[in-house]
């Protein structure tokens, strides 16, 4: 294994966070089928100490390439895990009958590489027994507990609400409801301080004692936690909405408000929002004994649970208009955490699939990146030593990336040439893409079941002219149909429906198009079932009138 650029500094501690891996490309792959070819996809899995628990997800695969021994992907997979050292990365022959043949494999040890800088490490894997894969590693660290998302938490404790709120209420509930003061009395400092180090290690493992001398340590551990959230959990996006919410008079109105607001939280943080005002509502059926109101209640958590983020313009207020802000928001705040408390049957909403969920705060990692996927192969295609490309530098590129332009299409090439000097550079290319990358502008999965599609697309359009005839289309229906695609009409309509001009042909353009527009590119079995037939190279078509056969081999 061989780091591309300058030596970096080795980090001796397991890694506790988020890994963005970019898999780029491959290259001499071994041959698995009697062709002399493979159909390969990646599989990476992070090497999980015994005892440690498990990430998510146990590992993550990209989609297959057609018969292709230097393969393309450009594919992000993402990970959430505790305390890893090491990546299993292998490169694998997809096969229908048996099992998936391996191409190649390596053990990533991920100390070796500097990823707690937090830049992209670009990295060539050699890989056993023979060939190379690129990939580029993006790390987010996440070792600490105390000031990560909750998203980032539940994704990696493998929870839909993190360990330290569950613990932290079953304590509280075991012998706290009729404690006086519970969640206003703190607890002893050090305690606290010992308690939340015994998270910070391993969250699962922590325990809490269900002793009576427990409960203050436990409550105001809790609210700590909440304290020191990036984002708070009824998120800052939701903020001035449920303030607003809150003034409006009791009724259907004002409920039905709560649940539209509440059904756009993130999952984890709408189920951490339900445990904790559930719990709260368990608090207050004793408020006779242990003198937490509503509004007492309501003002120990308000500033965890609805705490808004300071914007430019809170800053440049005068202090008395800053003050009257802020007590306006307090008790806006305090309002509609009563309010919850007080129904919790709000949480009982069951909103519809497409609703309009706000963005958590996440890391890095679980953002996909079209245009770094793009920037990625802009930097493997160039063969210029300024960084340039050349005519048929840029339409092998396209290619790659989902768009087909003409060997004589030099007009499109001349517009995105701005500065005319005959070559395409960074600046130009990114100007274009963005108006280009149709493709790329799907969600991850959308995105990566339709490259699959457009890689064997170009495995049958063997002589790289853009289109394929009915017999090549068929063969290509087929084969998506096998592979999970849930094409509904038979291969003859879909060629009428996709050849416009009636030349007999269908254009890589218009079947991107088509395909982007179908409601099936969602996520079939990407490494699933494949043709069971290797295609004969020749056959009797508009594009092969010298061929002599028209059937498909049966060997593998």
């Amino acid at each position: 294994m061989a780091a591309v650029g300058s030596p970096v500094k080795a980090a001796a501690a397991p890694l506790t966070g988020t890994l963005s891996v970019d898999v780029v490309r491959a290259t001499d792959l071994l041959a698995c089928d009697r062709n002399g070819k493979s159909d390969p996809f990646v599989v990476i899995q992070p090497v999980v100490r015994k005892g440690t628990p498990r990430s998510r997800p146990v590992s993550a695969k990209t989609s297959v390439r057609k018969k292709d021994l230097n393969p393309v992907w450009t594919e992000t997979l993402v990970f959430s895990f505790i305390k890893v050292t090491e990546l299993l990365v292998k490169v694998m022959d997809w096969d229908l009958i048996g099992s998936d043949d391996v191409c190649g494999q390596t053990r990533v040890t991920l100390t070796d590489h500097d990823l707690y800088a937090g830049t992209p490490r670009r990295v060539l894997l050699d890989l056993e027994p023979q060939g190379t894969l690129q990939v580029v590693f993006r790390f987010s660290d996440a070792s600490c507990l105390f000031g990560l998302d909750l998203t980032t938490i539940c994704n990696r404790e493998l929870q839909s609400v993190p360990w330290i709120v569950q613990k932290c209420i079953s304590c509280v509930e075991a012998n706290g409801l009729q404690r006086e003061g519970v969640y206003r009395v703190p607890g002893v400092s050090a305690k606290v301080e010992e308690l939340k180090q015994a998270f910070i290690a391993d969250a699962a493992a922590a325990e809490i004692d269900h002793t009576e001398h427990n409960v203050n340590i436990a409550a105001s551990l809790l609210k700590l936690f909440l304290r020191e959230l990036p984002e708070p959990v009824l998120t800052n996006a939701l903020h001035d909405a449920i303030c607003e919410a809150a003034e409006l008079p009791d009724g259907p109105e004002k409920f039905e408000r709560f649940q539209r607001l509440l059904a756009r939280l993130p999952p984890s943080h709408l189920q951490t929002a339900k445990a904790i005002v559930q719990h709260l509502a368990r608090v207050l059926e004793f408020e006779s004994v242990n003198k937490m109101t509503k509004q007492n209640l309501a003002l120990c958590f308000s500033p965890s649970l609805l705490t808004p983020a300071c914007t430019d313009q809170d800053r440049g207020e005068s202090p008395s208009a800053h003050m009257v802000a802020q007590m306006t928001q307090l008790r806006q705040q305090s309002l509609a955490v009563s309010y919850l408390v007080t129904h919790t049957d709000v949480f009982d909403y069951e909103p519809a699939e497409d609703v309009d969920r706000v963005d958590s705060f996440e890391g890095f990692g679980r953002r996909h990146s079209a245009s770094a996927n793009a920037s990625l192969m802009f930097e493997e295609t160039t063969q210029d030593t300024e960084g340039n490309l050349s005519f048929q530098d840029f339409r092998r590129l396209a290619y790659d990336l989902g768009v087909f332009i003409e060997p004589t299409d030099h007009e499109d090439f001349n517009k995105i040439d701005a500065d005319n000097d005959g070559w395409i550079g960074w600046d130009e290319f990114q100007a274009w893409w963005a108006c280009s990358s149709a493709v790329w502008n799907l969600e991850p999965e959308r995105q990566k079941a339709l490259t699959q599609a457009i890689s064997y697309f170009r495995y049958f359009d063997a002589d790289e002219s853009g289109s394929l005839c009915s017999f090549e289309f068929q063969e290509l229906h087929t084969d998506l149909i096998r592979c999970g695609y849930e094409i509904h009409e038979a291969h003859d309509k879909c060629f009428q429906d996709l050849d416009l001009d009636r030349n007999g042909t269908i254009s890589f353009n218009e079947f991107v198009s088509w395909m982007i527009a179908q409601e099936f590119v969602s996520t079939p079995s990407l490494v699933g079932v494949r043709t069971s037939g290797v295609r004969c190279l020749q056959h009797k078509c508009k594009k092969c009138k010298n061929a002599s056969t028209n059937n498909i081999c049966r060997s593998l």
